[in-house]
Parts: structure tokens; C-alpha cells; sequence
């Protein structure tokens, strides 16, 4: 009977952090893996992180011809159920280059990005 108690003991302790670490919730790292993959035009990447209703295809990634994108910098930080990111790339088109720089907001709902303007709308 003790033995019973302690593996319940023990289960309802562990438990939480087993289902939180497969649950997934998504960190910094993953928005900041989200947002350059959709910039390079791994939409299949990008959509890991993404929820369902806010998928992105690759029409809305697409480049004019003869033009590039180069990211700067990415950084993303997590303020409770939000992540917010920050992200510089340089758009390059006919010889032109023009640095951008913006901020997405997201909503983390299990586990992936929702809302931030990435997805179709």
C-alpha cells in the first residue's frame, strides 16, 4: 500500500512537467525560428509554430523578381500567453536597398503563434 501512495505521490508530482514539456509550449526560440523561416520562404517550417487559422502559404511570401530579402536581426521575447517580435531585414529590389523594421505580435494558444498578421486573415 505505501508503494501504491508513493507512485501516485510521485506521478501527480511529475506529471504536470511531463505533459508541459510534450504539450509544448512554444519559447522565444521557436517564434524567433518561425518568423525567419517565413522570411525565407519555408512555409512548411514556418507552419510548425503557427495556429491552424493563421497558417501562411507561400503566395504571401513571395518575392518580386530579382529581389531579396536579407534578415538582420530577429529577437523575440515571451510576456505571459503573448510573443512579441522584433525584426529587421534589409528588402533589396532593382538595385535598392531599404532596411525594415517591425514588430509582430502573437498569441500563444497551445503551444503555437496565433494572430500577428503572418497568416491568412
Amino acid at each position: 500500500m505505501k508503494k501504491r501512495i508513493l507512485f501516485l505521490t510521485l506521478m501527480l508530482v511529475i506529471l504536470p512537467f511531463v505533459v508541459a514539456a510534450c504539450g509544448g509550449d512554444i519559447s522565444e526560440d521557436d517564434a524567433e525560428k518561425a518568423v525567419k523561416a517565413a522570411f525565407e520562404g519555408n512555409v512548411d517550417e514556418a507552419n510548425k509554430y503557427i495556429c491552424d487559422d493563421d497558417k501562411i502559404n507561400e503566395e504571401e511570401f513571395e518575392l518580386p523578381e530579382g529581389s531579396e530579402i536579407k534578415i538582420d536581426k530577429i529577437e523575440c521575447k515571451k510576456d505571459g500567453d503573448k510573443m512579441n517580435c522584433d525584426y529587421t531585414v534589409s528588402f533589396t529590389m532593382e538595385g535598392t536597398t531599404t532596411p525594415i523594421s517591425q514588430s509582430l505580435s502573437f498569441d500563444i494558444k497551445d503551444g503555437k503563434l496565433c494572430g500577428g498578421d503572418m497568416g491568412v486573415q
